[in-house]
Order: C-alpha cells, then structure tokens, then sequence
C-alpha cells in the first residue's frame, strides 16, 4: 500500500499541493502587508490544466526511474503448482 502511495498518488498530487502552499504562503503575504482585494477563488481560478499535466509528468518519471532504483527482483527458483497426490493436495511452492 505504501509503494502505491508513494509511486503514483503523491507524484500525482505533488504538483496541485505545492501550488496551494504557494497560494497560501502568497496569501499571508497579502495580510501581512495589509493589501485589499485579497481572492477567494483558489479552487476555481487554478491552473487545473497544468497541475494535472505536472502530475502526470511527475507520475511518468517516479514509474521510469522506481525499477532503475529498486533493481530487479530475484529469482526464488522454479515454481512448482500444487498437485493431487496420495488422496492430499500439496500446495505450490518454489524450488530452487
């Protein structure tokens, strides 16, 4: 659950939180400085079209780059299915 987590939900959205952080930080900017006119239309005038392509792009290169990371996985041996032998079933197994 967690290598799901991490390779596909968090590229995915990793784009749309950094640009509501940014909206945030810009907004205490605002206050802080005392302005007037301060948006409330975060979710309607985002960029939705460039978040979602950010996060795709992000998604694309953790997919591309996580089996040059983790390397390839070893081999356990041969698999042997599970069989019906003397009235008992022996379930499959590996072997080396």
């Amino acid at each position: 659950m967690i290598r799901k987590l991490i390779t596909i939900i968090l590229p995915l959205l990793l784009p749309t939180l950094i640009y509501f952080f940014w909206v945030w930080m810009a907004r205490r900017q605002q206050i802080k400085n005392d302005a007037e006119g301060t948006d409330k239309k975060v979710f309607s005038d985002a960029p939705w079209i460039w978040l979602s392509i950010g996060g795709c792009g992000l998604l694309a290169v953790t997919l591309l780059i996580t089996p040059l990371i983790l390397g390839k996985p070893s081999k356990p041996g041969e698999y042997v299915a599970p069989q019906y032998r003397e009235g008992k079933i022996i379930p499959g197994h590996y072997a080396k």
